[in-house]
């Protein structure tokens, strides 16, 4: 029997015969992905947990309403087998019993099942650690030391001692805040972010949104909690534009600890098809002399793609009919049905319906084309010379964040970066890896604030 045959899952006859043989025949890499995703025992009953231990009701049976429709035979890809050569016995086609019981206690290691394939060099040493506790009896078992590790640490505090936490970073789950609701652009690389973390630090990190007011209440949120590396906040540019725009109660320069800018990458100039303008000169053209023609949708009064549309107004000379949404998802949806006809949308929004034919790209905002379409000019090619406006994401947290824990995230999202398959990914939705140091990102916003700044004056611009 090939590993490959196994199709990843154990037969109905291996299960007890009062199980339904559909929930008996669920497949094990469903349940090891489900268990790796968030360590579900950590959130079941301790009388749950014993039946699993006690092998009275199987994962599968256990997990299959949980675990149907969340994963797709594309996760359980070839990549899969490494579980299969390290776990399976082919010999007897089954799993290794004891592993699966193993992971019902809730084995809090990776966020994303693709990332837990192609990490498992770096998962196995702990897989087995794991393991060989369960054979010991030793699973969920604290070590004598953890009973007096809060006396430590409160007596390290007490005469100035650095908590171990500076040293052993992190030691419970890490929560990154999103200041916008889930699934735009702020959140995907959220996610993108935590998924990798969670398998290279060892650690949970779990996105929360918390949208509202611009992003200006999850922001405060995420700046106002204890500066201890266990709640990070994720921001885009429009944190620099908000600046300007809203009565803050924080300061965002002083009030934050920069960690490091993610990604960077354009807006893309794109209009309903319907528009006769094919080049961005001709748009130009078309605003100029009839300016009542065209809707420039965006999504808010003073949203950031608001702001870089005034800029784009500004230096090409046109007057802006501005159509404000409440939300990037209402926009596109308006400017794809034909409602508004242009709008500067994000490359993981826009792209695929520019892909569709459903819209027109003309340009991108950057001062480089990018990877995704490089035929596509810039802006400032195309007919604004100096017009640049990129869209970024990066990683902040609270003032006061102990310079140890800092440089230790920097560290491991820089060796995100730089992997071959983040940059892949992030370049098929229209953005390149940033990366740097601290304080070249807390320059960045510094400078942006000063940019944004300026198109709110000139522009007479005021938020909703």
């Amino acid at each position: 029997m090939k590993y490959e045959d196994v199709s990843w899952h154990n037969g109905a006859e291996d299960y007890p015969p009062e199980l339904p043989a559909q929930a008996a025949a669920t497949h094990t890499g469903m349940f090891l992905a489900w268990a790796l995703l968030g360590g579900l025992g950590h959130s079941r009953r301790a009388a749950e947990q014993r039946r699993l231990r006690k092998r009275e009701v199987t994962p599968g049976a256990f997990f299959y309403e949980e675990c149907d429709g969340k994963l797709t035979d594309e996760d359980l890809n070839a990549e899969g087998n490494a579980f299969a050569r390290a776990y399976f016995d082919p010999e007897s086609g089954r799993y290794v019993r004891d592993y699966d019981a193993m992971l019902c206690d809730g084995l809090a290691t990776a966020y994303h099942v693709r990332d837990t394939w192609q990490n498992f060099d770096k998962l196995k040493p702990r897989l087995d650690r794991r393991f060989a506790e369960w054979r010991e009896g030793r699973l969920g078992q604290k070590p004598w030391w953890k009973f007096w590790e809060p006396f430590a640490i409160a007596l390290a505090l007490l005469i100035g001692v650095p908590p171990a936490d500076a040293q052993t970073y992190p030691s419970r789950p890490v929560k990154i805040v999103v200041a916008f609701p889930p699934g735009g652009g702020n959140d995907f690389i959220a996610r993108f972010v935590a998924a990798r973390l969670s398998v290279s630090m060892g650690q949970q990190f779990v996105v929360e949104n918390r949208p509202g007011a611009g992003g200006t209440i999850g922001t405060e949120y995420g700046l106002k909690a204890p500066p201890d590396g266990y709640t990070l906040t994720l921001i885009s540019n429009s944190y620099t534009a908000n600046a300007s725009l809203f009565p803050l109660r924080f300061d965002p320069v002083a009030d934050m600890t920069p960690l490091i800018q993610i990604s960077q990458g354009p807006y893309l100039v794109v209009v309903h098809p319907a528009v006769p303008a094919k080049t961005l000169a001709e748009l130009l053209a078309l605003a100029k002399s009839e300016p009542d023609r065209l809707n420039f949708a965006s999504s808010g009064q003073g949203s950031i793609n608001h702001l870089a549309l005034a800029l784009f107004a500004l230096m090409g000379g046109f007057q802006l009919n501005h159509v404000p949404y409440k939300g990037t998802g209402p926009a596109l949806t308006d400017t794809i049905s034909g409602q508004t006809n242009v709008m500067l949308g994000s490359p993981t929004s826009t792209l695929p319906h520019v892909r569709a034919g459903r819209l027109r790209m003309l340009a991108v905002t950057t001062s480089q084309r990018i990877a995704a379409e490089p035929a596509v000019p810039t802006v400032a090619e195309a007919g604004v010379p100096g017009y640049e406006a990129t869209l970024w994401h990066g990683l902040i947290g609270p003032k006061g964040m102990p310079p140890s824990i800092v440089e230790r995230i920097n560290g491991e999202v820089t060796r995100v970066l730089e992997l071959k398959e983040a940059a892949r990914q992030l370049q098929n939705d229209g953005v390149d890896p940033a990366g740097g140091s601290p304080e070249s990102f807390r320059d960045t916003i510094r400078r942006e604030i000063e940019v944004w700044r300026k198109v709110v004056r000139d522009a007479g611009i005021k938020a909703e």
